[in-house]
């Protein structure tokens, strides 16, 4: 018995030691290789790094490749969060996909705050967090349990926005990171999110948000949008893209070049290897989650502007009475002094239903709709009137002494182009529901001349 013991002690020992050398060998081979990244990147060498799954130059806001998404040719670029480590067991699971700062905060102590909008995983809900600042002068100060707001607080992968109060000007930030609350803040600057800092606006200034732009979307229909809201006065138009056309990003880059489009590359956790089966656009709990971190990133990118609204693509808000946005919100805010925001309704501009021309985009194709429907309705909100983290796609709450008020469709409403509701069936199928509407065609005559351009250089 006492041999046996010691042949299996021996045998323990010998394969401890075995685990012990290969682990030195894996760990010496990693560390080996980031000492040659760094030494290169110390004489300047040109270094080329794998950023999620586009191979990045260095200094380059523009991917080197090009490649094939759905056989449709997509260009990326990178302008987006840190690498995610999403599937290291010891990381903290939350996910920030952008760093928005505030020069408001009702902490006391305290001058600013930065907003980090993202994802937190349910297993790390109840984990003590800080938020770890990286300072110009190198200093990195952190600040135990920031606040964090959820939406609807539903599945594996909620909508989380965190707060993080800070005693310095916004200026001087050059990161932020979010860590669990016993650990040490990181040394490492790749790890630290940029800290965006929205500028203020004039007066009656307006801030549109589109959430997320992705693939091969109606072209047609994307220049008639841009021009649409550029005729109703509307400042500013923010998205987040993903995995867009070549045509689409044409588009988008005209409009950027003349300062009226802001957009940032849109990513999401947890969707490789089947960690977390979704995809965008589909309308499941678990993407609309997804579509949250935008609106919240939305909210407090925007809140130099008097007014913000989220706004689909498929969506026109045609005022009814006012050559334009602006001027309809003019009239609003005298009207109803108190208001938080303002709801609209929607005319269904029912796709199932027979196009009156073709060759157009859905503005001119789909002349007739449905009765003013108050569903899924779309707000222009003002933002310091309403709660933090309360703004949705369909919904915000107002602050104490503010209220919501939802405005009649004799004066505008939003022009919806979209195949019928499942919930509205019997609504699309009874024609006398079936109203002719050609107003927007009357806005449109004031940039048809604009797209024009479009039609010859991309051949729509």
């Amino acid at each position: 018995m006492k041999v046996l013991q010691k042949r299996w002690t021996h045998r323990c020992l010998c394969m401890v030691f075995i685990f012990s050398i290969i682990a030195f060998l894996i760990q010496h081979d990693t560390l080996f290789t980031l000492h040659k990244l760094r030494s290169r990147r110390a004489n300047n060498e040109q270094v080329l790094v794998i950023s999620r799954k586009y191979l990045v130059e260095p200094n380059s806001s523009i991917v080197s490749t090009t490649y094939i998404t759905d056989n449709t040719n997509i260009t990326q670029y990178i302008d987006g969060p840190p690498e995610w480590m999403q599937f290291r067991k010891d990381a903290l699971a939350v996910f920030i996909l952008s760093a928005i700062g505030s020069n408001q905060t009702s902490k006391r102590g305290y001058r600013k705050e930065i907003f980090l909008n993202g994802w937190e995983a349910r297993k790390h809900r109840w984990v003590d967090k800080k938020c770890c600042v990286w300072w110009q002068t190198n200093r990195i100060s952190s600040y135990y349990k920031p606040s964090s707001l959820y939406w609807k607080r539903s599945g594996n992968l909620p909508a989380t926005q965190y707060t993080c109060p800070i005693k310095g000007p916004l200026i001087n930030v050059l990161g932020v990171k979010l860590e669990f609350g016993r650990s040490k803040c990181p040394r490492d600057r790749t790890l630290y999110q940029k800290v965006e800092i929205p500028l203020q606006h004039a007066n009656e200034s307006i801030g549109l948000c589109s959430k997320i732009v992705y693939g091969n979307i109606d072209a047609k229909l994307l220049v008639d949008w841009m021009e649409f809201y550029r005729e109703m006065n509307v400042d500013k138009v923010f998205m987040f893209t993903y995995n867009l056309t070549r045509q689409v990003e044409t588009i988008l880059d005209y409009y950027s070049s003349i300062g009226f489009l802001e957009r940032r590359l849109y990513d999401y956790p947890w969707k490789a290897a089947g960690a977390m089966t979704r995809q965008i656009g589909r309308k499941t709990p678990s993407v609309w989650q997804d579509e949250q971190v935008t609106v919240f990133d939305c909210a407090q990118r925007l809140q130099g502007y008097t007014y913000v609204a989220i706004i689909d693509l498929d969506e026109f808000l045609l005022p009814r009475k006012h050559k334009n946005i602006i001027h309809m919100m003019r009239f609003l805010t005298k009207l109803y002094p108190t208001a938080a925001g303002f709801s609209f309704k929607s005319f269904i501009f029912v796709k199932d239903w027979e196009p009156v021309m073709s060759n157009k985009s859905d503005i001119y194709k789909y002349q007739r709709r449905t009765p003013a429907l108050y569903t899924r309705e779309k707000n222009i909100i003002i933002r310091q009137r309403i709660e933090t983290g309360s703004l949705h796609t369909h919904e915000f709450l107002p602050k104490s002494g503010y209220n919501k008020t939802i405005v009649g469709e004799d004066i505008a409403a939003i022009n919806h182009y979209r195949k019928c509701y499942s919930d509205y069936t019997s609504v699309c199928q009874n024609k006398s529901q079936q109203f002719e509407d050609t107003n927007i065609l009357e806005v449109a005559k004031r940039f048809e001349h604009r797209t024009i351009k479009f039609d010859h250089l991309l051949g729509l």
